[in-house]
């Protein structure tokens, strides 16, 4: 009977742990082509690191961030852009392939943006827990980035 009583409570456990989902993410599916030229994934900098990238109006830009939100860290956007200038298109999390399945994995946070007119405007993403971040922590990792719309 306790042996019983045990195995009920780990399955309680690993019910309650598993991957929902979030609805603040958009599902994990491969990403259609879109019509229209697209600008390259920004390159890669380290968080924290100021960074300028140019857009032309109507392209597209994949600002891909690292992330585990198995931790209870995601990025957030502290300051969106100008929307006159730059709007964001989507905010995805990607799962590592490699590491797909394995409990506390991470993955990729990919926010693609899209000029809408010309001008400059910086997108500030912080990487946090909500609930520290309401309780006045700072947060883990800032990235910024200054786009620039021709």
């Amino acid at each position: 009977m306790p042996r019983l009583a045990l195995l009920l409570g780990l399955l309680t456990l690993l019910t309650a742990c598993a991957d929902l989902g979030s609805p603040t993410y958009l599902p994990n599916r491969p990403r259609e082509p879109r019509p229209g030229a697209a600008a390259p994934a920004a390159p890669a900098t380290p968080p924290g690191v100021s960074q300028t990238v140019n857009l032309g109006v109507g392209q597209t830009l994949d600002l891909t961030l690292d992330s585990n939100p198995t931790t209870g860290y995601r990025w957030f956007l502290a300051q969106p852009p100008d929307p006159a200038v730059v709007l964001v298109e989507t905010h995805a999390f990607v799962r590592d392939r490699e590491t797909a399945g394995q409990v506390g994995a991470g993955g990729r946070e990919i926010f693609t943006v899209r000029g809408v007119s010309p001008g400059f405007t910086e997108m500030v993403l912080e990487y946090h827990r909500p609930w520290e971040r309401e309780r006045g922590k700072p947060p883990a990792k800032v990235h910024r980035i200054t786009l620039r719309v021709r």
